[in-house]
């Protein structure tokens, strides 16, 4: 009896570690869950690149090609405690988005990589709800077809779209009070709209009522303003967006290691197509 009384003990106390060891994985998983999503959301983003070119191609392979290196490889992500759920959840964030970007803009035209990069920083947000609803701003044209502004917003050099834009654009709550600051500093706005690199100089005035705006936002914002009112400037003010989002090896990509690249990158089943873009020459790298 007594032999049996302590094999029951040993058993429940057996479960109870199982059930502390469940409850742990659980609160683990659950951890990573956002970046799962994000992963998910990355694949269906190359996915559907070849709507943009035919030449396009992303396969689920190669995407989990890259998706495992970055767990087995990282070699900062060997440096964290295993315990530090937080930090390698970051690790593996950061460095998922820089693989997938230099992956994948490696096979892009340069007028679309901006295109695949800020595709790519919308998903990074995707939890911030703010930025994911001003970010379908920086998409959106107005609905409005007679503007109350138009003519007169700053001296008449605004296209009666533009007036459009602004006009529905300030019932926006974080941009409440835009064309008054328009109004009021008017030579500041005229400034903008005549420099060079209009994008550095655009005037913040929502930050008078939200001082704590974070970076990211307060750019997203100044390129929904870029957007409307200098258009040619909108590049690069998502390049700024972009590395603030990203970070720098996203506006600041290295040169291709052609050599690294057969090497690590391909494999004798998977062949490398080499296309030239329009006015150059890449011969010279293929020995």
């Amino acid at each position: 009896m007594e032999t049996l009384q302590k094999e029951a003990q040993d058993v429940a106390k057996e479960v109870a570690q199982a059930d502390d060891t469940m409850q742990e994985v659980d609160a683990v998983t659950e951890d990573y869950v956002p970046l799962a999503n994000m992963a998910s959301r990355i694949y269906f983003a190359l996915d559907s690149l070849p709507t943009i070119h035919f030449l396009y191609q992303f396969s689920l392979q190669q995407f989990m090609h890259i998706l495992f290196a970055v767990i087995q490889k990282s070699e900062r992500l060997n440096g964290i405690p295993k315990t530090n759920h937080e930090a390698r959840r970051l690790c593996l964030t950061e460095e998922l988005f820089d693989k997938i970007y230099d992956f994948g803009a490696r096979g892009l035209l340069g007028d679309h990589q901006p295109l695949f990069a800020m595709r790519l920083a919308q998903i990074r947000k995707h939890d911030d709800e703010k930025f994911e609803r001003l970010f379908a701003h920086l998409m959106r044209s107005s609905s409005i077809l007679e503007p109350k502004l138009y003519p007169q917003l700053l001296a008449g050099k605004l296209s009666k779209s533009q007036c459009a834009t602004i006009e529905e654009l300030e019932h926006v709550h974080e941009f409440q009070g835009l064309v008054t600051s328009m109004q009021d500093e008017e030579a500041r706005w005229l400034t903008f709209m005549e420099h060079p690199t209009a994008e550095t100089v655009t005037p913040e005035p929502w930050l008078q009522n939200d001082p704590d705006l974070s970076p990211d936002l307060n750019q997203l914002m100044k390129a929904i303003v870029v957007r409307i009112l200098r258009p040619d400037r909108l590049i690069f003010a998502a390049r700024l967006l972009i590395g603030m989002v990203l970070g720098d090896a996203a506006v600041n990509q290295s040169q291709l290691d052609l050599d690294a690249t057969v090497e690590t990158g391909t494999t004798a089943r998977s062949p490398l197509l080499l296309v030239s873009a329009p006015g150059y020459d890449a011969s010279v790298m293929v020995d």
